[in-house]
């Protein structure tokens, strides 16, 4: 018997559910946005830690702040 013929097996629908799709593609959104945030808050502190200047685009200025 194949699996189509068989009364007690499920029939698999194509592409997946899309509760999964969609709960998966929003914590891969949300992980992305707060990987940026953190990424920022850590170069930040960084920067303000060697003695630099944070300017708001997101440059360090100062003698012994390290390059980004």
């Amino acid at each position: 018997m194949t699996g189509t013929s068989d009364p007690k097996r499920p029939v698999q629908r194509r592409g997946g559910h899309p509760v999964r799709w969609t709960v998966g593609l929003l914590a891969l959104i949300a992980g992305l946005v707060i990987g940026w945030y953190a990424r920022d808050f850590f170069a930040v502190n960084a920067c303000l830690d060697a003695g630099g200047a944070w300017t708001n685009p997101g440059v360090c200025i100062g003698a012994l702040a390290a390059p980004r």
